[in-house]
């Protein structure tokens, strides 16, 4: 269990779209949302909404055709939203096994601050409660 942090200490984060290999584009995009919302939940993050960061991008003119592939274009995109970190990763199913990939990326350096990773050998529907671990898992490495 993590401690949480008053608002002012909180890291202020973006999570992009995660990548979806074998899982269909609503599944990627609900387990996304979930994530954002088990990042809050620790107290460690304030977490930019999607269509806020979707706004800011298209304010500032960034051309995105699909998915960012690259943590270059994470870093980017982390920097014209005005984030410090930002959180990318991938969402794939192996044979009978879902695994969830996130990266804490530093916006200033580029560098991955964090990761943590899950496999789950189960239904789809049971990788939302994978998203708490790894959030958790998140927040406890940026101690």
């Amino acid at each position: 269990i993590v401690e949480p942090l008053a608002p002012e200490d909180r890291t202020r984060v973006a999570v992009v779209d995660f990548n979806g290999l074998g899982l269909s584009s609503d599944e990627v995009m609900i387990l996304t949302d979930r994530l954002r919302a088990e990042l809050v939940d620790t107290g460690r993050f304030t977490v930019v909404e999607r269509e806020r960061m979707n706004e800011i991008l298209s304010e500032q003119g960034f051309q995105q055709s699909g998915l960012c592939s690259t943590d270059d274009c994470v870093v980017e995109m982390g920097r014209l939203v005005g984030v410090g970190s930002i959180i990318a990763g991938t969402f794939g199913k192996l044979g009978d096994t879902y695994t969830v990939t996130a990266r804490l990326i530093d916006v200033e350096s580029g560098e991955i601050t964090a990761r943590a990773s899950e496999d789950c050998a189960c239904a789809v529907d049971e990788l939302l409660r994978s998203m708490h671990r790894v959030s958790v898992l998140l927040a406890s490495r940026t101690e």
